[in-house]
């Protein structure tokens, strides 16, 4: 930042860090896009049917989320957050500060009260056992079933 003066140098320094704060849920909103419309049917491009996703990538974005997401979700909100915030505040803050959080971190306004739940259930989960698995488990199973409605085109209003 030569040639600059310290004031412009220091308003660069806050933009810059404003600029990553906020492009990283942008960024993480659109990978959960594309993940979804992935799922959903692939690219629908009918001009390149080579865009298609095929089944090994189907494959591999499922096991993502069947097992790489809760599992690094769970060791990180009931097995690292929950215990110190529990430690430092009232319990039920502890409950609810990191049930809110998990919701929030997803980025989607249509689930965010669902999520609060199952992360309520999780958590209460975790403190009945003192066991990491069992809140993985569920948390595991709730993935594959969201996953199976996305991969079958599960619509609710469709009439059979």
């Amino acid at each position: 930042m030569a040639g600059i003066g310290p004031r412009l140098a220091a308003r660069h320094a806050r933009g810059n860090r404003h600029v990553a704060r906020h492009a990283a849920p942008r960024t993480a909103q659109r990978v959960g896009d594309e993940l979804r419309r992935l799922l959903a049917g692939g690219t629908g491009d009918r001009a390149h049917p080579q865009a298609e996703e095929s089944l090994p990538l189907k494959l591999y974005l499922g096991f993502f989320t069947v097992v790489v997401a809760p599992l690094g979700e769970e060791l990180l909100f009931r097995g690292v957050l929950y215990p110190t915030l529990r430690n430092v505040t009232h319990p039920a803050v502890a409950l609810w500060g990191t049930s809110l959080f998990f919701a929030a971190i997803h980025l989607n306004v249509m689930t965010f009260v669902p999520l609060t739940v199952l992360a309520l259930v999780l958590t209460r989960l975790y403190q009945q056992t003192g066991n990491i698995l069992a809140p993985f488990i569920t948390h595991a199973l709730f993935n594959f079933a969201n996953f199976l409605f996305l991969m079958f085109g599960f619509n609710p209003d469709s009439r059979p």
